[in-house]
């Protein structure tokens, strides 16, 4: 918390969580909040640079709560932000994780086996969606995915030849391409 008094009285600039760095998600809506006790304007900044406000970046005050909302953040949101009230400030550093914990690997299999395509993600408030060649994969009693908490998978039962391709598992808004080979017997 920061208190200064000067000729136009006494302000109180406090950041909503006592750490002054908070890490977020890919694809997740990022929220800094500061508390401030006086109606002066507030301007915030990103990497010293003034935040360009529009419908991803939005800023809105709630009684003495002024928050910055960045909506489906990627890594180059990532950044030290700043709090200006006049002379004043307090800074942020806002930390994106990229959601996927590993890159998932291409996968061969012979054809008649159950062929399993994995993905470990970081997040469980994401929809996972997969894809084969650019089309959403439909799912039966042969396709199926699952998932145990950050873990999905995509179970191709019995692989036939034409269910190679390029596969894609999209999380969000992100995605990580598979190759999915399947040889003759």
């Amino acid at each position: 918390m920061l208190n200064v008094e000067n000729e136009c009285g006494k302000h109180m600039l406090n950041t909503e969580n006592e750490y002054s760095s908070v890490e977020y998600i890919e694809g997740e809506d990022a929220l800094l909040t500061c508390k401030l006790h006086t109606n002066l304007p507030v301007e915030w900044l990103k990497d010293g640079n003034p935040v360009k406000l529009d419908d991803n970046c939005l800023q809105f005050c709630e009684g003495t709560k002024y928050n910055l909302i960045i909506k489906n953040v990627k890594s180059d949101d990532s950044g030290k932000y700043c709090v200006k009230v006049g002379n004043f400030s307090r800074k942020i550093q806002l930390k994106i994780e990229d959601c996927f914990l590993e890159d998932p690997s291409s996968v061969e299999y012979i054809e008649g086996e159950d062929a399993i395509l994995t993905c470990k993600v970081s997040t469980t408030s994401l929809p996972v969606e997969w894809l084969k060649d650019g089309n959403s994969v439909k799912l039966d009693d042969n396709c199926l995915q699952s998932n145990d908490g950050t873990k999905h998978n995509l179970i191709i039962k019995n692989v036939k030849s034409d269910d190679s391709g390029k596969y894609c598992v999209k999380v969000g808004n992100f995605s990580r391409k598979i190759q999915l080979k399947i040889e003759g017997i």
